[in-house]
């Protein structure tokens, strides 16, 4: 079989991209295929996150990309519907909230820059005092917080996995086509793809191919004949209970690194924390295994210390996720190869890949459809950025 567009990776980003493309190309057959070799999403990074979504970045694209993408979500029944079902991903659009410790000089700049890149983006967000702070969450104690900053809208938290099925369904609706296969080889054709071989031992031809395959993205970059520096890490994420509902709570990022948000039913919050660099090891792609210690030894003791109720609290489940992690400077590289002219590719998302699905898949479609950005010019996402040095830096890391 031939197709124009072959995509290797049919999680968030694989499928938004199979969506936009097929959208644009607006005929019964777009000749699309989307190999996955998990189509359960079991161990996708997409099934396994936190879920969440923010524009606050420092990033200007990164904001860009998250007001196209939470207002994709709040409208994402006009975009996915099939034969006019409701599409519900159970938004909860509540602000992140950063806290600034007084005695983090560099922190307390670079949150009032971030806010004023996030204003000047269209994002909408306020700084709050700490006596701000105490009236609005008489339940947090900020007796070491300076500042903080709270989004206002386009932050929360959605349904993960009914978005990727959105995705996907609506995708298959408009013609195209998905494996449950695995990519174990690529033959070039000259500078180009020319097949790509799955382990069922069928050979597909293709226009244009695609490497989404999120933690393996290096592996499928070997065998085109080189490198990019993706690498899985494990991330744990603990959901526990409290002993009564705290009114008006956010996304809260605290001071330690700890991340915090109400989930489910009242009195049940959803927590974790990324690994400082020294601990934040590659991992095998089999990995899932809970780091129990993160949380008794570090996300526990600063829950207690930022929120006193959750002194007392219970752990009532966890598990581990991975984020496909660009190891040189922590952001997505999107665009075309500078020398494979066709091969395209979204990968080393970071943790971001899920807020940004939508407007990372647009803007592949815009470059593979017409060999430009239309909408978000992401070309300082490109993969050449890494070898010329580059770096994007993202202040706004969580």
């Amino acid at each position: 079989r031939t197709f124009d567009t072959v995509i290797c990776g049919g999680a968030a980003a694989g499928s938004s991209l199979a969506y936009f493309l097929a959208k644009a190309r607006g005929v019964p057959n777009p000749s699309i295929l989307v190999i996955e070799k998990d189509t359960t999403y079991k161990h996708a990074a997409t099934a396994l996150c936190a879920a969440s979504f923010r524009m606050q970045f420092s990033t200007p694209e990164n904001i860009r990309m998250s007001l196209f993408g939470a207002d994709f979500f709040k409208h994402v029944t006009e975009h996915l519907s099939v034969d006019g079902a409701t599409v519900d991903l159970n938004i909860h659009e509540h602000g992140y909230l950063f806290l600034g410790a007084k005695t983090n000089i560099a922190g307390l700049k670079n949150l009032r820059e971030n806010h004023e890149t996030q204003t000047r983006e269209g994002g909408k967000a306020v700084l709050l005092s700490q006596a701000q702070l105490r009236d609005k969450y008489p339940w947090m104690n900020v007796d070491d917080v300076e500042l903080a900053s709270l989004g206002l809208e386009n932050e929360g938290w959605l349904d993960a996995y009914s978005l990727l099925q959105a995705f996907k369904h609506k995708a298959q609706s408009l013609g195209v086509e998905y494996a449950r296969d695995k990519v174990v080889g690529i033959d070039m054709a000259g500078d180009r793809v020319g097949t790509v071989v799955l382990q069922s031992g069928e050979r597909i031809g293709l226009t244009n191919f695609v490497n989404t395959a999120g933690t393996s993205a290096d592996t499928i970059a070997h065998m085109g004949g080189f490198s990019v520096p993706v690498r899985p890490r494990r991330r744990c994420i603990f959901v526990f209970r409290s002993s009564k509902e705290l009114p008006d709570f956010p996304m809260l990022i605290d001071t330690s690194g700890v991340y915090v948000r109400p989930d489910g039913p009242p009195g049940q919050y959803l927590t974790g924390i990324s690994p400082d660099e020294a601990n934040d090891a590659n991992v095998s792609e089999d990995d899932f295994e809970v780091s129990h210690e993160l949380f008794t030894d570090l996300i526990w003791p600063a829950l207690a210390e930022r929120v006193p109720m959750f002194e007392s609290l219970k752990v009532t489940s966890s598990w581990a996720g991975h984020y496909a992690f660009n190891t040189v400077d922590h952001n997505a590289i999107i665009g075309k190869h500078p020398t494979i002219p066709n091969w395209f590719m979204a990968n080393g998302c970071s943790g971001h890949g899920l807020m940004h699905s939508p407007a990372v898949g647009r803007a592949l479609s815009e470059l593979i459809g017409t060999g430009k950005y239309r909408t978000i010019d992401l070309s300082r996402f490109a993969f050449d950025r890494l070898a010329a040095g580059k770096h994007i830096i993202e202040k706004n890391v969580i």
